[in-house]
């Protein structure tokens, strides 16, 4: 199994366009080692087939990094499927710029379906474009994508939040925001791909240290990062984050996987992870987990 990260930062990118945190302001003067990162988003790659994983509204330039120069026709629909992970904007505003596409088939929860349906109507404005298909991911029940069969698809249901246009968003229910365990039945590998997780349990703690590769939430270091940084006021968990640092945060969890590759994705700008010589990127480095760059390919 071959997956590729198209963006590894959180909403906004890095450097945000209208930040000026101390990361930001050190990235666009080049006193940090960091490199540029578009808003998160992976594609699977295999036998010249595509399923996309959340559509950032950077898709078009995360597109241009996959060197497809042949094609079968004169305009040719690049994705087999996109599965979208929840309703946030920096996850599907993208779907918009995707409406030259002849055939677009989407793969969500029945909330994430009803969020694009109603509060943000992008299923609507895109039918009007070209073909839509909408099809049912069912918490816990395993999928497959036609094109590339021997992938088994898993949704799990994560504690995080709808988004703030959600008429849902003061009330959690499942299906808000999903993991994705993604099994190679050839190999028998697995991927757990989850940019946004607000809780773990037991049963989560689980799954990722059954996993060959948990590609996981590392969105924010601190959980009042945000405040520490005078460009917001709502901690990591307000937002439906687990921060990496404290007792129950995701770096205590990470150490604790003996058997999986680690990598951390949807770094908010705040991150100090960010820059390569501070220490808490550092302290990564001592536990051997990663962080994720645009462009990052991962073979299973």
């Amino acid at each position: 199994m071959h997956i590729k990260v198209l963006g590894s930062a959180a909403g906004g990118g890095f450097p945000q366009w209208n930040c000026y945190c101390n990361n930001c302001v050190a990235a666009r003067k080049g006193e940090i080692k960091s490199q540029v990162c578009m808003q998160s988003s992976i594609v699977i790659l295999e036998n010249n087939k595509r399923i996309l994983i959340n559509v950032s509204p950077d898709i078009h330039q995360q597109i241009s990094t996959l060197a497809i120069t042949t094609a079968n026709q004169k305009r040719e629909d690049l994705f087999s499927a996109i599965i979208l992970l929840d309703s946030q904007l920096d996850h599907t505003l993208g779907l918009l710029s995707l409406r030259e596409a002849k055939h677009l088939k989407i793969y969500a929860t029945d909330n994430v379906l009803q969020d694009l349906h109603e509060d943000f109507s992008v299923i609507k404005i895109l039918s009007r474009y070209c073909g839509v298909e909408c099809k049912r991911i069912i918490l816990q029940q395993n999928f497959v994508i036609s094109d590339i069969p021997y992938l088994e698809f898993t949704a799990i249901s994560l504690k995080s939040k709808a988004p703030p246009y959600s008429r849902r968003r003061a009330h959690y229910s499942d299906g808000e925001t999903i993991g994705l365990l993604i099994k190679d039945t050839f190999s028998g590998k697995n991927l757990f791909y989850a940019p946004s997780i607000g809780y773990i349990n037991q049963d989560l703690f689980n799954l990722m240290e059954q996993s060959d590769c948990v590609l996981v939430d590392g969105t924010f270091w601190h959980a009042d990062e945000m405040q520490q940084n005078g460009v917001g006021h709502k901690s990591a968990q307000d937002m439906g984050h687990i921060p990496l640092m404290g007792e129950a945060g995701m770096l205590t969890t990470l150490k604790q996987l003996a058997r999986s590759r680690k990598i951390l994705t949807h770094i908010n700008n705040t991150n100090p992870i960010l820059n390569t010589h501070s220490t808490e990127y550092a302290e990564l480095c001592k536990h051997n987990i990663e962080v994720a760059y645009d462009g990052m390919d991962i073979r299973l």
